[in-house]
């Protein structure tokens, strides 16, 4: 992952030299930054990247680059997170708006429930998250469970406590439950539950080990679950926490790095 991270940064930083030819009379060109990149993702050895107003890939075994803008497809700028699907072939790109499309190939669809949703006011997605049979979306109100086969939104779950609404940062599928890291504190329902969207499913991890308040982020990788909260990290053993590492410095992200996590700072 870090040669690929590696590989990204430098040819982000020689794209803006490339020119382009001009197009046919009647087309349309381009002109957008591709310097700001915002959400990485793996998808059969090509690395796509998103930046807050368009998407490309990079396919590393002939360093080939495929650009995407609305003049090729998407529906919108603004490019908020990107994800794989519960295949592991598409990829879910998220909107501020909270519009969402999917690529497969050379296929794009979009699904534009959330966007259009008169009952969430706050449509900001933090999270794309799949597991071997779903794909959700991790929102400042919901937790939105994806139909990819449909194009459409199948649930939503409203998880904070009396049924509140609560902003989650992020998901995280560990030994048949799914976590979420809530403003809160940490939260978890069964997997096999009948009804996630009923709150009732959901509930609060009280396993000693792991501070009280917001948590920022989770991370599920080789049978282990990881916790970021503030400038620390901790890992699960299943029945507590364990203090893992901390630093003076503001920890932004955890990334899964072969058989090792990457901590973003």
């Amino acid at each position: 992952m870090r040669q690929a991270l590696n590989i990204i940064l430098l040819f982000l930083a020689h794209l803006p030299c490339h020119s382009q030819s001009a197009p046919p009379i009647g087309q349309w060109r381009e002109h957008l930054p591709y310097n700001r990149a915002n959400s990485l993702e793996l998808i059969e050895n090509t690395l796509w990247t998103a930046t807050p107003y368009s998407l490309f890939s990079l396919n590393p075994a002939d360093n080939s680059v495929e650009r995407f803008s609305r003049v090729n497809g998407l529906t919108e700028t603004g490019i908020r997170t990107i994800g794989r699907d519960a295949s592991g072939l598409r990829l879910v790109v998220v909107y501020n708006s909270g519009n969402i499309d999917i690529l497969h190939g050379a296929d794009i669809s979009n699904i534009p429930d959330l966007a259009r949703s008169t009952l969430i006011r706050d449509k900001t997605v933090n999270q794309v998250y799949s597991n071997a049979s779903n794909t959700w979306l991790a929102g400042n109100e919901a937790i939105y469970e994806l139909n990819i086969e449909k194009n459409e939104i199948r649930d939503t779950y409203v998880i904070g406590s009396a049924g509140f609404k609560v902003k989650i940062s992020s998901i995280a599928a560990f030994r048949n439950n799914l976590y979420a890291a809530t403003t809160e504190g940490l939260r978890f329902a069964a997997l096999s539950a009948t009804n996630l969207s009923d709150f009732r499913a959901w509930r609060s991890d009280t396993a000693t080990g792991l501070p009280t308040g917001p948590v920022d982020e989770l991370l599920s990788v080789n049978n282990q679950l990881f916790c970021r909260v503030a400038d620390s990290v901790f890992i699960s053993t299943g029945s507590n926490w364990n203090f893992l590492y901390r630093d003076g410095w503001k920890l932004n992200s955890l990334r899964a790095a072969g058989d090792r996590i990457a901590i973003h700072e």
